[in-house]
């Protein structure tokens, strides 16, 4: 038999250098059987909001023989799995993703999975009451509709240090209702600005396909004015520009020229 654990708490250390605490945030290993055949592993986290709300889960697996628990509620989840149990045990079980009982609550709905294939697949033997939600701001007050109403649309022009580009520009006053809640849930002022002549930058860099020129073709943004919107469109270019380097020089664009 054999333990060992890892502290995961990330948080920065002290004066001394020390870091924080495992038992605040870490995960553990204990081996026994013949050639540590059967193992437990569990991990917690504490004292810190967990990410996916509350849930309760159970999973079991055949192809790797292995029973699973996760627990998360407020500031505490726990996760626990015991792998090595002979196959046999799960003959219920699917051949790879196994099953799964869950109970889970977050953005405001229940989720459930009732011994089910959490994998899926298709076709999909199994009944549509085994895994669903039930939304229960939306079972009271009604599900959220979108609403949008013309304020204004000018042509216009964003300017870059090699040039102007033209562009069109739509003001658009956008809102979300509920049919049984009397105000607006929320609402805002935005904007759509399709360039006439896309602005060139360069690509990211990440990929193979993205290491060359690229070019911005339009943004939609929350702004008031159309004079807003035209500022916000030239700031995300030259933001991308720095951030992806190339040299654009002050003369004015051909192409924009030519629509200019």
């Amino acid at each position: 038999m054999n333990f060992h654990s890892q502290n995961l708490d990330e948080r920065p250390g002290d004066h001394r250098g020390a870091t924080g605490s495992k038992w605040r945030h870490g995960r553990g290993w204990l081996y026994f059987g013949r050639g540590d055949r059967l193992r437990l592993r569990a991990e917690w986290n504490l004292l810190r909001k967990t990410r996916s709300g509350s849930h309760v889960s159970i999973g079991a697996d055949r192809s790797e023989g292995r029973v699973s628990l996760s627990f998360s509620f407020l500031f505490v989840a726990l996760y626990l799995s015991f792998a090595g149990l002979p196959r046999r045990l799960f003959r219920k079980c699917a051949d790879y993703g196994g099953r799964e009982l869950s109970l889970r609550f977050f953005d405001a709905a229940f989720w459930w999975t009732l011994w089910a294939d959490p994998m899926g697949g298709w076709p999909c033997p199994q009944g549509r009451w085994r895994t669903g939600s039930f939304h229960v701001v939306d079972a009271l007050l009604g599900k959220t509709t979108y609403h949008a109403e013309l304020l204004d649309t000018k042509s216009s022009v964003v300017a870059m240090p090699e040039g102007a580009y033209p562009c069109t520009v739509t003001l658009n006053r956008v809102w979300w209702t509920r049919p049984r809640w009397p105000f607006h849930l929320k609402q805002h002022v935005g904007a759509n600005v399709e360039m006439g002549v896309p602005i060139p930058h360069k690509g990211k860099g990440e990929n193979r396909w993205d290491c060359g020129e690229d070019a911005s073709y339009g943004l939609s943004c929350t702004a008031d004015t159309i004079e807003d919107a035209v500022t916000q469109m030239a700031r995300h270019v030259l933001r991308d520009r720095r951030r992806y380097g190339g040299e654009y020089g002050l003369k004015l664009a051909p192409r924009a020229e030519a629509a200019v």
